[in-house]
């Protein structure tokens, strides 16, 4: 009877419709004047496109960070994601990119463009930091190193 009652609590706790959210990964891509973070389909191909994007900063065009975030109880009217970077220029400030987000599952991925006119501004990244928010209240979290 008592596994009973624990496995009702627990259920109720799990259904209060409470939003919750977590930001698995952030995978910050250079783009280039195609708009392609890879010249091939594998991971690899990937790696080594964003190596030579970054070895020259000339090719480079645009930025997105794709994020993989998971969620459960969000609501999609309020729901978004908020990207913050900032740039090894000097006296640059943070700039803010957000991006509704939308439902598809457990786990979704949303990407979050940094135009060519806005990576122009920025230069080149030196950090950033990726929230997932519902109105204003800030559900999860994750940033680079030097943030």
């Amino acid at each position: 009877m008592r596994w009973f009652a624990f496995l009702m609590l627990a259920i109720s706790f799990g259904c209060a419709g409470v939003s919750d959210g977590t930001i698995v990964k952030v995978l910050p891509h250079y783009l280039d004047a195609k708009g392609r973070h890879s010249d091939g389909p594998s991971l690899l191909h990937r790696d080594v496109y964003q190596k030579k994007l970054r070895d020259e900063p000339e090719l480079i065009n645009a930025l997105r960070f794709d994020i993989k975030w998971r969620g459960g109880g969000l609501d999609v009217e309020t729901a978004k994601l908020r990207v913050e970077v900032r740039s090894s220029k000097a006296g640059v400030p943070p700039q803010v990119f957000e991006q509704q987000i939308k439902l598809g599952g457990r786990a979704n991925w949303t990407g979050v463009l940094v135009s060519a006119e806005e990576y122009k501004k920025i230069g080149k990244m030196e950090s950033w930091r990726a929230t997932l928010l519902v109105g204003d209240k800030v559900l999860a979290e994750q940033k680079s190193f030097l943030w």
